[in-house]
C-alpha cells in the first residue's frame, strides 16, 4: 500500500546518545536535555520528543521530527484511527499494547500497518490516566 505523503511541521536538531533507527520515537535524555535516546522504561513516551528522521550512530547530530503527519515504524498491527503509543524500543503500537495505568498517546494512525511496516501518524501527544488507560 502506498502511504500518503509525510507532512513535517517542526524539526529540531539534537545529539544522539546511542545508536538508533529512523522512524522510531526518541526521548529527551533525563540527564542531558540536549541529547536524545530511545525509550527505556515502562513509561516509554514520558519524555518523548518526536521521531528520528534517519538512522544514526552515537554522537551524531540528528534531526527529530516533532510535529505534523509523520512516518513511524509499527511494532504491532495498526488500524486507521487507533491511538498510538511508543513501545520500549521506539515502535508505534496501539494504546493498550503496553501494560500501564498511564499512557502518553503520541497521536492517531492515519494509515494501517502490519508489524514492522511504516504508517502515517498525526503527531499530537496527550496523556491518558487511570481507568481510561486500559
Amino acid at each position: 500500500m502506498k502511504l500518503p505523503a509525510e507532512q513535517v511541521s517542526l524539526i529540531v536538531t539534537r545529539r544522539l546518545l546511542h545508536d538508533w533507527y529512523a522512524n522510531r520515537f526518541v526521548n529527551v535524555a533525563a540527564d542531558d536535555h540536549d541529547g536524545v535516546v530511545g525509550p527505556n522504561s515502562i513509561y516509554a513516551s514520558a519524555c518523548l520528543l518526536g521521531v528520528l528522521a534517519f538512522d544514526a550512530v552515537v554522537g551524531s547530530d540528528v534531526q527529530v521530527k516533532c510535529g505534523g503527519k509523520l512516518y513511524v515504524q509499527a511494532g504491532a498491527p495498526i488500524i486507521v484511527g487507533a491511538e498510538v503509543v511508543s513501545d520500549l524500543v521506539g515502535l508505534g503500537v496501539p494504546r493498550g499494547s503496553v501494560a500501564t495505568v498511564r499512557y502518553q498517546v503520541v497521536g492517531r494512525a492515519m494509515s494501517p500497518a502490519a508489524n514492522g511496516e511504516l504508517f502515517l501518524l498525526d503527531f499530537r501527544p496527550y496523556t491518558v490516566f487511570g481507568a481510561n488507560a486500559s
